[in-house]
């Protein structure tokens, strides 16, 4: 591999705030440019980029679509549109399902709960807020808090928005209409998110409170590559720094969430009802 992809992939192996979108297509235009160059070196860069975000689908059906595309270049620009234009179509498809579920009630915020940072949910958070008064709860993400840092963007945006501590997130289902979270992968019976997005759709699930989960179909993935996929773990020292003899820290990123938590599940082409 050329030093300038080995240096870019290290970078995606050593990004722990993006959302999966971002990352994504990041790598997409890594593998367009060798697609051009060097096309030889298409697998060995493709099986990198998964090693560098293990736990993201996207990268697993980039690196099967250059394995098989008869016209790689043509194919990976294609998958980039649809990747770049997921955030907006599930944005669109998400707005009118959480207006609907409040038709009747238009005199109050609508009030959401969500965790982690997705380009999907900040998406559907800025169409909602052009058509309805939003108010929005959101975990604070540790350790890297970029769901603070997708918080602070949209308060700046004019969005109301109120930060929890991770532990504390599950407060903020009382009386809220919906919980809206993304995605890093699906599988036929669970799909991969954030470390906290499990204990926050799960509480949601025995209080009523309907899970939405929003992806695009560069997420999805069958069984067999789903389980396959291991859970990156970040590096303990952002827990803690001092760590010695029978003190160990750990600092899991993402964990698996069972879809029968999930009311709907919303891709790019529309929504997709779970119970």
């Amino acid at each position: 591999m050329q030093d300038t992809w080995q240096r870019r992939t290290r970078e995606i192996a050593e990004d722990t705030t993006s959302g999966a979108t971002h990352v994504l297509t990041r790598a997409l235009s890594i593998l367009r440019e060798a697609a051009v160059e060097s096309p030889a070196s298409l697998g060995s860069l493709a099986d990198a980029l998964c090693a560098a975000q293990p736990s993201m689908a996207g990268l697993r059906n980039a690196a099967r679509l250059v394995r098989t595309s008869s016209d790689v270049a043509a194919d990976l620009d294609r998958l980039t549109q649809q990747v770049l234009r997921a955030p907006q179509r599930i944005a669109h498809h998400a707005a009118e399902l959480l207006l609907l579920r409040r038709d009747g009630e238009r005199e109050r915020p609508l009030r959401l709960v969500t965790c982690s940072a997705s380009n999907a949910v900040n998406a559907t958070i800025r169409h909602l807020s052009g058509r309805t008064d939003v108010h929005l709860r959101c975990a604070e993400s540790r350790p890297r808090l970029e769901g603070r840092a997708m918080a602070v963007a949209l308060a700046a945006e004019g969005v109301a928005v109120e930060i929890y501590t991770d532990a504390a997130i599950v407060s903020a289902l009382t009386d809220a209409d919906a919980v809206v979270v993304g995605a890093d992968a699906m599988g036929p019976t669970a799909f991969i998110n954030k470390v906290g997005t499990r204990a926050l759709c799960a509480v949601a699930a025995t209080t009523g409170v309907p899970v939405y989960v929003l992806a695009g179909r560069e997420k999805l993935l069958d069984a067999r590559t789903f389980d396959e996929l291991p859970l990156k773990e970040g590096n303990p020292r952002e827990v803690y720094a001092e760590t010695s003899g029978r003190l160990r820290a750990r600092n899991p990123y993402f964990e698996r969430i069972p879809r029968d938590l999930i009311s709907t599940l919303v891709i790019d082409s529309g929504p997709v009802h779970q119970i």
